[in-house]
């Protein structure tokens, strides 16, 4: 039986609260990491009641305050010292330019610089584990992204912001498997398709009325998409399988700037001074 807790974000609804109760349901101990709120609570009672795990912690913190992830952290790895992975879930999209607590543009402090700081944070306990795994969930929407303007102060487009952070999920996936290698650690990143979530909560006109009307069809239910994370966080035959973007259950292409090497150490060195961080 495993004795490692899996760390999850994002995982008060949609894809994250299913995969986070199919977890439980296998006897993973968990640590539900999610924002303060009855919303969570609820999903957290929900998932040890229908699971019968009691091993399924949670921890509270706005993924937008870097303080908020510090001192989550902190809390997490002061009651656990080995942590068999961390899945970055959480996500958010934004129709207006807004900021975070540490004056960055809200999409790219939850989407990107929440794991990059919560992965650097967790790393000790995580490589205490011996075989952990990371997995990011990133998306099929993707852009280059604009380092010129990477707080949005000159133009705002929100779908575009939105692929540009989910493309530094893959970029970060890629460079971070790179300085993991030979110390048991494994990441991946997974584009689970459309999936009927409420991340477009944010959103606004037309954006939303796509979201939620025209494309709910076409939509994976969030069990069926929650199976791709756990596959990636616990599937025995990926246990050497690192540095991988997956669409749906396989291997897949990226867009080409996803493999600019030198545009993954620019994301990685500004990820640093955004979040006050070193390798």
């Amino acid at each position: 039986m495993p004795t490692s807790p899996i760390i999850i974000t994002g995982a008060s609804s949609g894809m994250g609260k299913a995969a986070a109760l199919q977890l439980a349901e296998q006897g993973h101990p968990l640590v539900l990491l999610l924002r303060d709120g009855q919303k969570g609570r609820d999903a957290h009672a929900e998932i040890v009641q229908r699971s019968g795990n009691r091993a399924v912690e949670i921890e509270h913190a706005d993924l937008s305050s870097q303080a908020d992830i510090r001192a989550a952290a902190a809390r997490i790895t002061g009651r656990h010292k080995r942590l068999a992975g961390f899945i970055a879930n959480a996500g958010a999209h934004f129709s207006e330019r807004t900021l975070s607590p540490d004056g960055v543009e809200m999409t790219l402090a939850i989407n990107h610089l929440a794991p990059f700081l919560l992965t650097h944070l967790l790393h000790d306990a995580l490589k205490a584990h011996g075989a952990a795994r990371i997995v990011l969930t990133a998306s099929s929407l993707q852009f280059p992204f604009d380092f010129a303007d990477y707080n949005r102060d000159r133009a705002y487009d929100g779908y575009r912001v939105y692929g540009q952070t989910k493309l530094a999920n893959v970029q970060f996936t890629f460079a971070l498997a790179r300085r993991l290698q030979g110390i048991g650690i494994t990441v991946n990143c997974l584009a689970p398709g459309l999936v009927r979530t409420d991340i477009y909560r944010s959103t606004r006109g037309a954006a939303r009325f796509l979201a939620h009307t025209l494309l709910a069809p076409l939509m994976a239910s969030p069990e069926k998409a929650g199976q791709k994370l756990v596959r990636l966080a616990t599937d025995p035959a990926l246990e050497q399988t690192s540095g991988v973007y997956f669409k749906h259950y396989k291997p897949s292409r990226a867009i080409p700037a996803a493999y600019d090497e030198a545009a993954q150490e620019q994301l990685w060195t500004l990820s640093e001074q955004l979040t006050g961080t070193t390798a």
